[in-house]
C-alpha cells in the first residue's frame, strides 16, 4: 500500500508540474511547417522533402533517439514517389517492456490546380504538439520507452500507418497503446475530442486526467458505431493500431470551414487554444506513461 500511494503522489506531481509548454517553439513550428516554402507537404514531394529535414532536426533537438542511422522509414508510394515516416524514441527508465506510441501525420495535400493548400491545422498542429510531448518527456524520463513517430502519406489512405506496421522496429506485442494527435489548432467552441474510449471504457481515466486543469473542453465521443455519430475511427493514423487490435487515444477538433482547403493557414491557428491543447496531450501521455501496464487489449 505504502508502494501505490508513493507511486500515485509521485504520478500527481508529475501532472502537476506540466503546467506549461513552449508557446513560442509550438506557435514556430506550424508557421514554419504551414510556409509556403513546404508546398504543403504533399507526400513524396519537394516540399515534403524540406518538411522532414526540418522535422529530422526538430527530433534531434527534441532528444529523440533515432532507432538506426536516420530517422526516415522510406517506403514507395507507386512506382515514382517516394515517402517516409520519421520514427524515434526516448529510452524509458523502468523495466518494463511495454512502449507508448505518441504520433501525428506531417503530410497534407500539397498543391493542386496551382492552389496551394498549406495544412496548419491539419497536421501542422498535431506534428507541433507531439514535439512538445517528446521535449517534455525527454526533460521528465518516462518510465516507459516512448517511440515518438510522424507519419507520411495519412492522406493518401494511411499508408504510412500501414507501412509502419510491416516494419516495426521491435515486436508489436510491445505496444501498449497510442497516443495520436491530429488537428488541435482551434474550434470555435474550444472543444477538443479523445476518440478511443467507447470501445475500451478503462482510457476515459487517462482522458481526464490528461484534461485536469485545461481551459479547453475535452470530450469523450466520434467513436460510436451504429449510433448515427459521425465516427472518428478510421480518419486518421490511429485507425491503423485499431485495426491491429491495439489500444489507441485520438486528440482532434471537429472538422472546421477550412478543413482541407486553402483557408488552413497559421493565421486561423487559435495560439491560446494550441497551448491548451498541447498541454493535455503532454499530460495524457504522463498518465498513460505511468499507468501503461495496466491497459488490456
Amino acid at each position: 500500500m505504502r508502494k501505490l500511494l508513493c507511486a500515485l503522489l509521485l504520478g500527481a506531481a508529475g501532472l502537476a508540474a506540466a503546467q506549461t509548454v513552449d508557446r513560442a517553439q509550438l506557435l514556430a513550428d506550424v508557421r514554419t511547417l504551414a510556409a509556403p516554402a513546404f508546398e504543403g507537404r504533399r507526400a513524396g514531394s519537394a516540399g515534403s522533402l524540406r518538411a522532414q529535414d526540418y522535422l529530422v532536426a526538430r527530433l534531434r533537438e527534441a532528444g529523440v533517439v533515432p532507432f538506426g542511422a536516420d530517422y526516415r522509414q522510406r517506403f514507395r508510394l507507386g512506382p515514382r514517389l517516394q515517402a517516409a515516416n520519421l520514427i524515434g524514441f526516448i529510452p524509458g527508465t523502468g523495466a518494463s517492456e511495454r512502449v507508448l506510441v505518441v504520433s501525428a501525420h506531417y503530410d497534407h495535400l500539397g498543391i493542386w490546380h496551382g492552389k496551394l493548400y498549406p495544412g496548419a491545422d491539419d497536421n501542422a498542429s498535431g506534428v507541433a504538439g507531439v514535439l512538445q510531448v517528446a521535449a517534455w518527456l525527454r526533460a521528465h524520463p518516462p518510465a516507459h520507452t516512448v517511440w515518438i513517430v510522424l507519419f507520411d502519406a495519412e492522406e493518401a489512405g494511411l499508408k504510412g500507418a500501414m507501412e509502419f506496421f510491416e516494419h516495426l522496429p521491435v515486436p508489436r506485442e510491445r505496444i501498449g497503446i497510442d497516443l495520436n494527435l491530429d488537428m488541435i489548432g482551434r474550434s470555435a467552441e474550444r472543444e477538443l475530442y479523445a476518440v478511443g474510449t467507447w470501445r475500451r471504457r478503462a482510457l476515459k481515466r487517462f482522458v481526464e486526467e490528461g484534461a485536469a486543469g485545461a481551459s479547453i473542453k475535452v470530450l469523450a465521443g466520434h467513436d460510436w458505431p451504429d449510433t448515427g455519430e459521425d465516427d472518428w475511427t478510421l480518419r486518421s493514423d490511429a485507425g491503423v493500431f485499431h485495426d491491429e487490435g491495439l489500444p489507441y487515444l485520438s486528440l482532434s477538433v471537429e472538422q472546421h470551414a477550412d478543413y482541407h482547403g486553402t483557408g488552413d493557414i497559421f493565421e486561423h491557428i487559435d495560439p491560446d487554444f494550441l497551448e491548451q491543447a498541447a498541454l493535455v496531450a503532454v499530460r495524457t501521455a504522463l498518465a498513460l506513461d505511468r499507468g501503461l501496464d495496466t491497459i488490456r487489449r
